[in-house]
């Protein structure tokens, strides 16, 4: 059984950014990483590439805790 780690963060700054990586540890797959406006849509996105690309018969779902990330970036930047 391979695992599949879902990581969805939060980054707050000028604007808010969902970051969202689905990646298995079974080298035959790539890793899977987009960026949203709103957790709702990269939820969505996420369960359709656990639909089209993966088997709950022989993939195990991880999805891992993240913490919202705060920035700032400074003059110039």
């Amino acid at each position: 059984m391979s695992r599949v780690r879902v990581k969805i963060d939060k980054f707050t700054g000028y604007g808010t950014h969902v970051h969202v990586t689905v990646r298995a540890d079974d080298a035959e797959q790539s890793e899977r990483v987009m960026k949203f406006r709103s957790r709702e849509t990269a939820v969505r996105w996420v369960h359709h590439v656990l639909e089209t690309e993966f088997d709950p018969d022989r993939d195990e779902i991880v999805w891992e805790d993240t913490q919202t990330q705060k920035w700032f970036y400074g003059e110039g930047d």
